[in-house]
């Protein structure tokens, strides 16, 4: 079809084919198409992070630990991104020997089920007070959270919020 048979209809139409065969990344990179929609959604995307367990965030491919850090607001708490080997190799040991990780865990594409992936991208150590020598496991994936919920309290998980460094 010649350029100047195309009616507004036609390329309406092959443009909204086009945008629905598309991932949503991909159109929000072009110029002034994410401003665009930012400000369309603004008030719904305020009101679903209001609602929303940070913590459940989506994971953009790409992350880091630090990123997530930042995502989650922890980066002014005190924490090391290594996890203690000896608690890492129990913690794995636990979950494998009383099979406590879920099927979503199991299924899940980043993690393939393997409780050691899923603690070490998942977890940082948590310091609570500023200079403190024992820290705790904290998560910052929803995986890793669950993980440390099927494990028993002697492995030191808190789901209460850190204390702020002074």
């Amino acid at each position: 079809m010649k350029p100047e048979d195309v009616t507004q209809e036609l390329f309406d139409d092959m443009l909204f084919k086009i945008v629905d065969e598309e991932n949503a990344s991909v159109l929000l990179s072009i110029p002034g198409v994410y401003e665009a929609v930012a400000e369309e959604y603004n008030n719904e995307v305020l009101k679903r992070l209001e609602e929303i367990d940070p913590i459940d965030l989506p994971i953009r491919p790409g992350t880091t630990k630090a990123d997530r850090i930042r995502q989650l607001g922890l980066n002014e708490y005190t924490f090391d991104y290594a996890i203690p080997q000896d608690w890492l190799d129990r913690a794995v040991a636990y979950l494998k020997k009383n099979f406590l990780y879920s099927y979503e865990l199991k299924s899940h594409e980043m993690y393939k089920g393997n409780p050691y992936q899923i603690l070490i991208g998942g977890l940082v150590w948590l310091y609570d007070l500023h200079g403190a020598t024992f820290g705790r496991p904290y998560p910052i994936t929803k995986e890793a959270k669950h993980a440390l919920e099927c494990l028993p309290d002697n492995f030191g998980y808190s789901d209460e919020a850190p204390e702020k460094k002074e």
